[in-house]
């Protein structure tokens, strides 16, 4: 008699090899979530390092901008406060090795000693810090009634912007971004014989720096003439033209006699001059100007500042003198002028206004570090 294979038996071996299958898929399910899991880990010990790597280096930038470095070997020793320097000799290739981590930092990434001011443009941020000075504004050659003492209130970085590029002679023209509060009084005759030299001698005094090859003076017509695209329609067909005055006496400035640029002045004068008949040339202008480019608005900071420049405007029957001024604020940029002086012989009375310093940079003069930007800004080392 044939016996018969139980049920039993066949079910007990199925359920056997479907246990070894599922047992299989599930180790391989486990494998599978522990590589996930450590590669999360790796993901997030990556971040966490780049992060401590980024606050370490805004730290020792943050430092160096307050302490540019004069070379690469001032630079390596600053480094060395921060760890160990690992090549130090070979600048491509050195690598600051950090106490707080131990994470290896290339040092070219932290600060660039061999930046050159070629990468400059119009408009960018550099950050300069001037030394501390003060300038006595002497009564005897601005017309006020008395000496009056001009210093800077802060003498942390300041930042400035570039106005102007001049690759022909190697120059680069920078002006604070925001107003420094640094005022000028002048007045009368000697106001206007003076306010020149009395505005390029401030600046120069408290923003130059010779071991940093920066050299300073206000602004001028002619930085704000090189910029603007419709200075021939404000001057207008009586700009330059000649009047002779010969009804009765007339006085002009003593400056007039000693230098003629309306922008550069040698020495201090005082005083002015009688004759008899005056030849006097229209040199005065005024109006709103425009940039002859988009790339220039927005540099000069709001406010109204004196220029380094004087201007002469032929009325019918007297000659008044001028000093310029500027005024900036968000939708224009006007040129004008205050009167000190006029051929009559009456001296205004005492006017005040802002100077707006700006720094010439040569050439051979390295801006380090930075991108240009107002939070990342350049800086003269």
């Amino acid at each position: 008699m044939k016996k018969k294979v139980t049920s039993e038996y066949g079910i007990t071996l199925v359920s056997l090899v479907i246990t070894v299958v599922v047992m299989v898929l599930l180790a391989g399910v486990i494998i599978n979530l522990n590589d996930s899991n450590e590669g999360v880990l790796d993901i997030a010990n990556q971040k966490k390092e780049e992060t401590e790597i980024l606050s370490i280096k805004e730290e020792i930038k943050t430092f160096l901008a307050e302490n540019p470095p004069d070379n690469y070997e001032s630079l390596i020793e600053t480094l060395k406060n921060y760890g160990t320097i690992q090549d130090e000799n070979d600048p491509e290739n050195a690598t600051l090795i950090t106490n707080n981590g131990n994470y290896l930092i290339p040092v070219k990434d932290i600060w660039n000693v061999n930046a050159s001011f070629s990468a400059l443009e119009i408009g960018d941020y550099v950050s300069y810090k001037p030394q501390n000075a003060s300038y006595l504004v002497s009564k005897d050659y601005s017309g006020n009634t008395s000496n009056v003492t001009v210093s800077l209130s802060n003498t942390d970085n300041i930042i400035w912007r570039v106005l102007d590029i001049d690759y022909n002679n190697g120059e680069i023209k920078l002006v604070p971004s925001s107003s420094l509060g640094l005022n000028l009084s002048v007045g009368g005759v000697n106001g206007y014989n003076n306010i020149v030299k009395l505005s390029n001698d401030l600046c120069d005094t408290l923003f130059s720096n010779e071991e940093k090859s920066v050299k300073a003076r206000n602004l001028n017509l002619e930085d704000i003439e090189k910029i603007a695209s419709n200075i021939d329609a404000l001057k207008g067909s009586s700009y330059g033209t000649e009047k002779d005055y010969t009804a009765t006496r007339y006085k002009y400035p003593s400056i007039l006699g000693e230098e003629n640029s309306d922008s550069a002045q040698n020495k201090f004068v005082t005083g002015d001059e009688t004759v008899d008949e005056l030849n006097s040339i229209q040199t005065y202008y005024t109006g709103q100007i425009s940039f002859s480019s988009t790339k220039y608005r927005g540099i000069l900071p709001n406010g109204t500042y004196f220029l380094s420049s004087r201007g002469i405007n032929n009325y019918t029957n007297e000659v008044q003198y001028y000093a310029r001024i500027i005024t900036n604020n968000s939708s224009s940029t006007t040129i004008n002028g205050t009167m000190l002086y006029d051929s009559d012989g009456n001296n205004s009375q005492v006017t005040t206004y802002s100077i707006l310093p700006v720094l010439i940079i040569k050439d051979n003069t390295i801006v380090t570090d930075g991108d240009g930007t107002i939070n990342k800004p350049f800086y003269i080392r």
